[in-house]
């Protein structure tokens, strides 16, 4: 009876034991020492999420490349003409464009139409010529305006 009593105790101990010592390596999360900046503690499963979130970002990263080549090519093979129509046509800077809504506003309240607004930055200066607050930019805009004098008085 001893023989048999004794190989399960030391089975069940075994398993115990596993389970203690080896199931915590699978589910912790996993840890990294601070000085040595290695892996104290981990479980697989965590680990195994973390590889897949970073296979997930090359993936990404991968296909952004991809897009950014076809993209690519498919700019350089814009003519030069169509280029600088393009550049004439869009503001330098995207703000530029909610300027012109107020512009038209201020003409409209005026009775008056704006015609061939042109905004323009000015050239680069240096010096006491440049103290301008952080976030304000010195812009020259030029516009013509078409209305009757009668509807400027009133």
């Amino acid at each position: 009876m001893f023989r048999l009593i004794l190989p399960i105790l030391l089975i069940l101990a075994a398993g115990v034991t596993s389970f203690f010592l080896i199931g915590p390596i699978f589910n912790d999360p996993s840890e990294l020492d601070p000085v040595t900046e290695r892996v104290t503690s981990g479980g697989i499963f965590s680990l195994q999420q973390e590889i897949e979130a970073v296979d997930e970002a090359l993936e990404n990263a991968r296909r952004l490349r991809e897009q950014m080549g076809t993209l690519e090519t498919r700019y350089r093979s814009i003519s030069p003409a169509s280029l600088a129509t393009v550049d004439k046509m869009v503001p330098a800077d995207p703000k530029m464009i909610l300027l012109y809504p107020e512009l038209i506003k201020m003409a409209e309240q005026s009775g008056l139409f704006l015609e061939n607004i042109s905004v323009s930055l000015p050239r680069e200066t240096t010096g006491r010529d440049q103290v301008v607050a952080k976030g304000l930019q010195d812009i020259n805009i030029s516009f013509s305006t078409v209305g009757s004098y009668p509807q400027l008085l009133s």
